[in-house]
């Protein structure tokens, strides 16, 4: 039973509904010069998060949770389902995720079958989770993929292989954690990214470890190679990257992606989750582009 309370947390939410002109019409209303970034507040967990792949509730019970992805081809949601759990503990950021396969397509594609490092790079081989990290938000540009980085494309073996601003890529420090459990068309895992680890990023940017109100930068989405090739994740685009706010309060909300549910109507829901004996108060700020 969740412990429900005026929270505190803010998430900034664009939720746009690509609507027809008219009937018969194929032209979607998109505002010029969009660029929607979400802000997720990132909840200090209640309880240490064994990292075994199994998502236990009661270690990612207070996690902000971000379920039904985004295709970023259409900008509107994938048409499988999954979750992001977010949070961390003491300075490390922990990330869960599940994906539910396309139905029919399968266990997700895996060249490489070794769990841990990989000395052959991931990127675009197999259906890998990748995540980008900046623990700053000054000076985060899209080049390729997010720079300053550290990045990381993991596989449902278990697998990954990193690249870090400043480093050769065989020289990266390892004391990521990660562990993948996938259970035919389901995939699931854990992660753990050690403080110590990512504040090695060789940058000008004043780097800071989680705690109350720091900011970082970052995005976690789905490189699918099966059955089709599709980048499913947080936001409608990569060069629009989430702000990942701290909080020490183990407070974190959940939220959905729009779904239409008829014509020319959508829906979207929300809910709070309050880890700490404190009445705080939470905002939620929204647009609707219609």
């Amino acid at each position: 039973m969740y412990n429900i309370r005026r929270s505190l947390f803010i998430v900034s939410l664009i939720l746009t509904i690509f609507l027809t002109t008219a009937i018969g019409q194929n032209k979607s209303l998109i505002p010029e010069n969009w660029n929607w970034e979400p802000l997720f507040t990132i909840p200090n967990l209640s309880c240490q998060v064994a990292i075994d792949g199994n998502l236990e509730k009661n270690e990612w019970e207070y996690a902000t949770e971000v379920g039904n992805f985004i295709d970023e081809k259409t900008s509107m949601q994938a048409i499988q389902s999954g979750k992001f759990l977010l949070g961390y503990r003491e300075q490390d950021l922990h990330l869960g995720f599940v994906c539910e396969r396309p139905k029919g397509s399968g266990t997700p594609k895996i060249q490489f079958n070794e769990p841990g490092w990989s000395s052959t790079p991931l990127w675009i081989k197999d259906d890998n989770l990748e995540v980008w990290l900046a623990p700053f938000v000054e000076g985060v540009t899209m080049s390729g993929m997010m720079s300053p980085r550290y990045a990381l494309a993991a596989n449902a073996a278990g697998a990954y292989s990193h690249d870090m601003t400043g480093w050769d890529r065989t020289e990266i420090p390892r004391e990521l954690e990660y562990v993948s459990n996938v259970k035919g068309e389901l995939w699931q895992g854990e992660m753990r990214f050690p403080w110590n680890m990512v504040s090695k990023m060789s940058v000008t940017q004043n780097k800071r470890p989680p705690s109350e109100g720091v900011q970082w930068k970052g995005s976690f989405f789905f490189q699918q190679r099966t059955p089709f090739h599709a980048l499913i994740g947080t936001q409608h685009t990569l060069e629009a990257f989430p702000t990942l706010v701290f909080s020490e309060k183990p407070i974190g909300f959940e939220v959905s992606s729009v779904e239409l549910v008829g014509d020319r109507q959508a829906r979207f829901s929300a809910g709070v989750r309050n880890g700490s004996k404190e009445t705080v108060d939470y905002e939620l700020h929204y647009d609707i582009f219609i």
